[in-house]
């Protein structure tokens, strides 16, 4: 187990824990085949069991994953065995239907996206559609994560509140990304600067260390008094150095 001081220092030279809530045994066996080298993973199957699985754990998990639905507990067998039939059949008739979208339809949102990417405009782009989410391929997933584009689901029944609230998300969300992008930059360009500043200050003790030695001081004066200089300077360069690259792991 990492504790929580190990998490706040170490940044990304650990690996990241996730925690699963999933009552699909299946997927869960399938997620942990494929991302065990990467992940320390754990998992519940039933809901009422997070928050005591939470407050057991002697560090804080970096991602939960959560089932979206669950059979009621009132749910006849019967019914239940036959939404999930017809929900299988529907998934099987996406992927039948797959060729045939591929022949009429082509995912020019994830074009333009790449496109607007490239010029860095650092506007935060969503791509709407109605059912695309369920036909992309794996290869134009991963073209929407990589060209951070957010998706804003275009359902028929979806209330003007629900379609602001999820606006609002990405706009406030990429905003604070940029802010972080701008700050790390900053940070990188301090340190470049504070390399230039550290031999700089070193040259100037040097030379003070001369011109207090051509005094005729002790020696042991001298040492003292550029001691005392290197450890205020020192401290306050590597809190700055560490600082900022804490903050650009993050």
């Amino acid at each position: 187990m990492v504790s929580d001081e190990d998490r706040k220092t170490s940044g990304f030279s650990r690996r990241k824990h996730i925690l699963i809530c999933d009552d699909d045994q299946i997927y869960i066996k399938k997620f942990i085949k494929n991302h065990s080298n990467h992940y320390d993973i754990e998992f519940i199957s039933d809901p009422s069991e997070l928050q005591h699985k939470l407050g057991n754990l002697n560090y804080k998990p970096d991602l939960i994953l959560l089932d979206l639905f669950y059979k009621k507990d009132d749910a006849v067998d019967s019914v239940v065995h036959e939404v999930d039939s017809k929900l299988d059949q529907i998934e099987r008739d996406y992927r039948a239907l797959r060729p045939k979208v591929d022949e009429t339809y082509e995912p020019r949102g994830l074009f333009m996206l790449a496109d607007l990417h490239k010029y860095n405009l650092q506007i935060p782009v969503a791509v709407t559609t109605q059912r695309g989410i369920m036909l992309l391929k794996d290869d134009e997933m991963k073209e929407l994560e990589q060209n951070k584009g957010h998706w804003l689901l275009r359902k028929r029944d979806l209330t003007p509140q629900m379609e602001k609230m999820r606006l609002d998300s990405i706009i406030r969300q990429s905003y604070a990304d940029y802010r972080l992008g701008e700050f790390e930059a900053i940070v990188r360009y301090l340190k470049y600067a504070l390399i230039v500043s550290w031999i700089v200050l070193v040259s100037i003790i040097g030379c003070m260390g001369a011109n207090i030695a051509s005094l005729g001081l002790d020696k042991i004066v001298v040492a003292t008094i550029l001691s005392g200089l290197l450890a205020g300077i020192v401290p306050w360069l590597a809190n700055i150095w560490f600082f900022g690259l804490s903050k650009s792991k993050v």
